[in-house]
């Protein structure tokens, strides 16, 4: 297999009215490789959850490349990287937790999984707080919000 190629795949989501039926989200996915190449991707889903659509910007911005990457997943949601961490544990179990109740979220899960071998990617998973200094976390935050804004 030739060399995976270096990206950074940084990604935020945003939702409104979180824990009602009338909950909507949006999500941004900005992956960057080299020096000058960047790709931004962006969505809305109604019915959903700030996890749910940080799943989905990391899945559609796997699904964006078309070799094999070293993909550096770059959050601000504590959930996605402890629960990436853990996948080991989850699918040894049954996709289920500690205390035997499934894992929240499995169908995204199983798709990123997915996405990921068929690309023949492999993802590290960071956390950064959102700060004036994180442009590209900032960025993802705000075409997030215009995304549900917009509809």
């Amino acid at each position: 297999m030739s060399e995976r190629i270096p990206v950074r795949l940084y990604a935020n989501s945003t939702c409104i009215k979180n824990g009602t039926e009338s909950s909507s989200g949006g999500w941004c996915a900005i992956l960057r490789y080299g020096t000058s190449h960047e790709k931004t991707l962006k969505g809305f889903e109604s019915s959903t959850t700030p996890n749910k659509m940080a799943l989905r910007a990391i899945i559609e911005g796997v699904k964006a490349l078309s070799k094999p990457c070293e993909v550096t997943v770059i959050v601000n949601s504590r959930y996605i990287v402890d629960t990436s961490g853990s996948m080991k544990d989850f699918k040894s179990r049954g996709w289920k937790t500690k205390a035997g109740v499934q894992m929240a979220n499995l169908d995204l899960w199983q798709e990123l999984i997915a996405v990921g071998k068929e690309g023949g990617h492999h993802m590290n998973f960071q956390i950064v707080d959102e700060n004036p200094g994180l442009g590209y976390i900032n960025r993802c935050s705000h075409v997030a919000r215009s995304e549900v804004k917009s509809v």
